[in-house]
């Protein structure tokens, strides 16, 4: 995946998590706002980061290049980890659906106490979703549809994940008395 295309994911992702916690709209836009721009971005992001000229675009304030700078360098964010922190953990996996926008999710988290796929999946299929106000039998149908294409691509995560999961793994298996030497290949 390339550098611009895992910006825009990390903004869109951190635009979501945001907004399902209730933060500032306008903070909410921003990120969406920002993702956009890195999205039709022309030239080498990589170059634009590394001169620093990525200041000079026009809808990429100080906040979000913190979080461009420090994704770059780094393979995360500080900001997006303490979000990733907040949130119970199948609502991450849950804003993966397509069609189901933050506000939604945030919904049928508080009328429903849905923080997981399975949990989701289960309401679906009771009806119950399709009993809430904001949603019906389509939606609920089309929420099938999508657990069951996710269930389809488990396993798959964003680069920047699996960096920062690989340095942990390194980091742990290289205290191990019986082991000279750690690289990381393959898949994670």
């Amino acid at each position: 995946m390339s550098l611009k295309k895992e910006i825009t994911n990390l903004l869109e992702e951190m635009a979501d998590l945001m907004e399902f916690d209730g933060q500032n709209r306008f903070k909410v836009n921003a990120f969406r706002n920002g993702a956009n721009v890195i999205r039709r971005l022309e030239g080498d992001i990589e170059e634009k980061i590394n001169n620093k000229s990525i200041q000079e675009v026009k809808g990429i304030g100080k906040g979000l290049q913190q979080v461009i700078y420090e994704f770059y360098e780094t393979g995360s964010a500080k900001e997006y980890e303490e979000l990733i922190k907040n949130i119970p953990s199948g609502i991450h996996d849950i804003l993966r659906i397509r069609g189901l926008g933050a506000k939604k999710v945030k919904s049928l988290y508080d009328e429903l106490e849905i923080d997981t796929l399975e949990k989701l999946e289960q309401a679906c299929s009771s009806e119950k979703i399709a009993e809430l106000k904001g949603f019906g039998e389509k939606t609920s149908e089309k929420i099938l549809e999508e657990i069951k294409r996710l269930k389809k691509s488990s396993g798959y995560m964003l680069l920047s994940l699996a960096l920062d999961r690989s340095k942990q793994i390194v980091e742990t298996v290289s205290k191990l008395k019986s082991v000279q030497k750690v690289d990381v290949t393959g898949e994670l």
